[in-house]
């Protein structure tokens, strides 16, 4: 075996001599394989993994306007899911295109607050795993008020969704 072989390192193609040796004397040029050292690998793979949880993690809500200013311009929204299933919950305000509000885990209540806007709206409830899309009827709330979403343990079967003022 050579004994460039056995120390690692990588032949390359054979290069011609120019100093008027026969093209059968040539020698095989080599270079030891590139490593990346293992501290500034392990450095790398933190800084891209924190970056990727940073992305993952942060809020959207700058895509749908600003955040209300004051508590005089919101509607406080709870959502409280009694169901087995997760579940996708979008506001519609008079008709125009829906947001997504927020996806509510199983078993779980939180609260929204959500900027007002005149007219009605609704909402519309999507259960994540099933092909099951639930609308509320039309709504009024003023500014300051709040409103409850209660999804139904039954929910994504009966199309049971209770709305109510708090």
């Amino acid at each position: 075996m050579d004994n460039r072989v056995s120390q690692g390192t990588v032949p390359l193609p054979v290069i011609p001599h120019t100093d008027g040796r026969r093209w059968g004397q040539a020698e095989f040029a080599t270079r030891a394989p590139s490593r990346v050292k293992r501290p500034v690998a392990l450095l790398l793979s933190v800084v891209a993994g924190f970056v990727l949880v940073a992305s993952a993690c942060s809020s959207n809500r700058a895509a749908y306007g600003a955040a209300p200013q004051t508590h005089a311009d919101s509607i406080f929204i709870y959502l409280d899911n009694n169901n087995f299933y997760d579940a996708s919950v979008y506001v519609s305000f008079s008709g125009r295109a829906r947001r997504r509000l927020a996806v509510v885990d199983a078993y779980t209540e939180t609260l929204e607050v959500i900027r007002w806007e005149p007219g009605d709206f609704l909402f519309v409830v999507d259960f994540i795993g099933t092909r099951v899309g639930l609308r509320t009827r039309r709504i009024s709330a003023n500014p300051g008020e709040a409103i409850e979403l209660q999804l139904t343990a039954n929910a994504h079967r009966n199309g049971q969704l209770i709305v109510r003022r708090r």
